[in-house]
């Protein structure tokens, strides 16, 4: 029995055998090639990831504010019926032709742009005609205080060609001379009395005419200073009667013109609110005066924004330099293509905002704004001088810890004894955290944590894995690392670069150098 188990399992314990000796050897050739990797991978250098770093600069940099604003109209005009009657013609609704014939006829249409009084060829032009109310009654009215004008001017003509005082005058002057002639006869009886030639009854009586005249006289005279008091007062009373008279026609003339309703600011014009046929005008609604339509001046177009109380100074100096250069940003981040500026700054700040009105002006020729729209205002209210920038992208927002940035420094005693790999790098990458002040053109000003001439990294962040980490820097010009926003200066911002206040790629105040006539030999 045992013999043929022998011979039963001998075959299979040979093959058990074989295949174990198989895989031992299989297992013992993989670690030999892997020891062997490994060692080759031990004796590979290793390659520092390598960053570009620019130099911390100080720089002049403008104090650039962003803030909400709304679109205002400088001039907001609503017409209003001022007279009483029904409305004959208005602007024009789609599909509507205007009214012909002679007179005139409102040609505009609603939602266009009117003109104002303006000069033509030396002479002012009324506005267009928006609104035509029903002229007939105060053309009548007028007709009546004119022919009542001319009458009360007829009377004066009349009261200054009387003759009352001059026929005053010659009833005096008679009245003298038979005074004068009684005078005479009363003398004459009295010495024909004295010579006994008359009676006494006849010198008593011509005594007593002599009186009578005397009395004549004084009556005359009296009536002479009546007479020119009159003339002068029925002069007067007529003067003022021709003066109601022309008030009356003058206010029917006001009355009258009123049926035409005019522009009397140049602009785009509203929606007509009352229809041709209704009656318009005071004491037809609760506002007492009927509301026709609006006109809105947009161009210029106002800005009104609220800046801090921190700019307030700032402001000001500006404002007394000719006002602060501003651009609009609409819809969103669309930069509208016109600059603006300020010139109006409001004396009192508001308590509950800290913030105070600033009202500006922008040009609006295409009539892109409207009043009513909110935009983002941004404007230059002041500068930091002589400050610490560096390029924004190499600020990171570390979240709790705060911003940082990486300064390339050399490796630590105890960095370097870690291993021949730090002691070969030379240079490692630090963290160190930063207090950011503004953000300006691709620039960051940095408060506190760095100082002029450390070497900050700009790019190949995302290949530093730890702070303190070996690195190869390659250093480049400051100005060739600052990504500028696709924002166009204003003009106050170009006057600085100008002048030399402001430094920043694409805006240097001084000219680049010249380029040699002939390139100078290789040296070898």
């Amino acid at each position: 029995m045992i013999q043929n188990l022998r011979g039963d399992l001998g075959p299979v314990l040979g093959r058990a055998l074989v295949a174990a000796l198989s895989a031992g050897c299989l297992s013992l050739v993989l670690v030999i090639s892997g020891c062997g990797q490994a060692v080759k991978s031990q004796e590979r250098p290793v390659v520092n990831p390598t960053v570009t770093a620019v130099k911390v600069e100080r720089r002049t940099v403008p104090l650039e504010a962003e803030i909400n604003g709304v679109t205002r109209a400088l001039q907001s005009v609503t017409l209003r019926a001022r007279v009483k009657g029904f409305l004959q013609e208005a602007p024009l609704s789609l599909g509507q032709s205007p009214v012909t014939g002679p007179g005139p006829h409102v040609t505009i249409r609603e939602g266009t742009t009117v003109q104002g009084p303006r000069a033509v060829d030396g002479k002012m032009v009324p506005g267009d005609l928006v609104f035509l109310i029903e002229e007939a009654p105060y053309i009548a009215a007028n007709d009546a205080a004119t022919a009542n004008r001319e009458a009360a001017r007829a009377e004066l003509l009349k009261a200054e060609k009387s003759k009352i005082r001059e026929t005053s005058e010659a009833q005096v002057a008679l009245d003298r001379a038979k005074s004068e002639l009684a005078k005479v006869e009363e003398k004459r009886r009295l010495i024909l009395y004295q010579r006994q030639a008359s009676p006494k009854e006849e010198v008593d009586e011509y005594q007593a005419r002599r009186i009578v005249s005397d009395e004549q006289v004084k009556a005359s005279e009296a009536q002479l200073e009546q007479a020119k008091s009159d003339f002068e007062t029925t002069i007067a009373a007529a003067r003022s009667t021709v003066s109601k008279a022309a008030a009356e026609v003058e206010n029917s003339e006001l009355q009258l013109s009123y049926c035409r309703v005019q522009a009397p600011i140049s602009g785009r014009l509203g929606e007509a609110r009352v229809k041709v046929g209704n009656l318009v005008g005071p004491m037809t609604s609760a506002s007492q005066d009927t509301d026709l339509a609006t006109i809105e001046q947009l161009d210029p177009m106002g800005v009104d924004f609220r800046p801090s109380s921190m700019y307030q100074d700032r402001t000001t100096a500006l404002l007394e330099r000719g006002g602060v250069a501003m651009r609009l940003f609409v819809h969103g981040n669309q930069l509208f293509p016109h600059e603006g500026r300020t010139f109006f700054m409001d004396n009192t700040i508001d308590q509950t905002t800290s913030t105070y009105l600033v009202k500006a002006s922008v040009a609006n020729p295409d009539g892109k704004l409207l009043p009513g729209e909110y935009v983002r205002v941004r404007a230059v209210l002041g500068e930091f001088p002589d400050a610490l920038v560096v390029p924004s992208q190499a600020v990171i927002d570390g979240g709790q810890i705060g911003n940082y940035v990486y300064v390339i420094a050399a490796p630590s005693a105890k960095g370097a004894e870690a291993g021949a790999a730090a002691q070969s790098a030379g240079t490692v990458a630090q963290r160190v955290l930063v207090q950011v002040l503004e953000e300006y053109r691709g620039l960051k000003v940095i408060r506190t944590g760095l100082e002029p001439g450390q070497l900050v990294v700009v790019e190949g962040l995302q290949m530093i894995a730890r702070p303190g980490q070996p690195v190869e820097v390659e250093e480049r010009p400051f100005d060739e690392m600052v990504r500028i926003p696709g924002v166009m200066e204003t003009t106050l911002d170009q006057d600085l670069i100008r002048e030399g206040i402001i430094r920043f790629p694409g805006a240097a105040a001084s000219p680049a150098p010249s380029t040699p006539s002939a390139p100078a030999a290789a040296q070898p």
